[in-house]
């Protein structure tokens, strides 16, 4: 039903920059640093880093870039190991060129960061406190059963806004794998919104539409009731 890029890898791969260039760099550095480091002087900050790694890459779901930050040292030191690799000519007559170009990069990150917070001032981010937020939460509370159960791309915020049981579904399933999910669940409703694109979810529901019904929506967010709960 369609591959899904790893959005911990996104991370990384736009670390420096947006760009898809420097992203793509930045991504093939990490993975040279990486394997040369494991396979010259592997020690126990790899063995650490490793299963760690393997674990938010398989966790169920997602949890954002705060799971990144306990190892996020390592993975510019991997980044800095691959940079180190590149055998440049100019390179080898001048070794403060390496960590004068890293240190540019690091520049061009936070300079980029300091812009969007600039271009973002009075603008108010998406999230639960804004008023079509508000209509959502508002209408599950008093239109739907305490006991209903949701699917949602942030089910802990949907409980601890409507006082309703919520889940979410993880990623790289299969719609298949997703529907038999909310089947033992016992999903009635699935809420999306355009401030939080989920495409596996989206996906979902233009594949099963046949057995879901739009009852509510508003500007940004929609809720869609289960027809067909097996």
């Amino acid at each position: 039903m369609g591959e899904y890029y790893h959005p911990y890898l996104v991370f990384i791969q736009d670390f420096f920059s947006e760009s898809l260039v420097v992203g793509a760099l930045t991504l093939t550095f990490f993975f040279i640093g990486f394997i040369k480091k494991v396979l010259r002087n592997a020690d126990i900050v790899d063995f650490v880093f490793i299963p760690y790694a393997l674990a938010i890459l398989f966790f169920p779901a997602y949890q954002g870039f705060r799971y990144l930050l306990p190892v996020f040292p390592l993975i510019i030191i991997y980044i800095f190991m691959g940079l180190q690799s590149v055998d440049l000519k100019i390179y080898s007559k001048r070794k403060y060129i390496l960590p004068i170009v890293f240190s540019l990069l690091v520049v061009l990150f936070y300079y980029q960061g300091i812009e969007k917070v600039f271009k973002s001032k009075g603008y108010t981010k998406a999230g639960p406190q804004t008023d079509y937020s508000s209509e959502v939460f508002n209408y599950i509370q008093n239109k739907t059963s305490k006991d209903a159960v949701f699917a949602f791309t942030k089910p802990r915020v949907m409980a601890l806004y409507t006082s309703r049981k919520s889940i979410g579904i993880g990623i790289d399933k299969s719609l298949e794998e997703v529907d038999q999910k909310f089947s033992e669940v016992g999903v009635d409703f699935i809420v999306t919104t355009s401030d939080l694109n989920n495409q596996l979810l989206e996906d979902y529901i233009k594949y099963f539409n046949s057995k879901l019904e739009l009852i509510w929506e508003n500007s940004r967010v929609k809720v869609y009731k289960m027809l067909d709960k097996h």
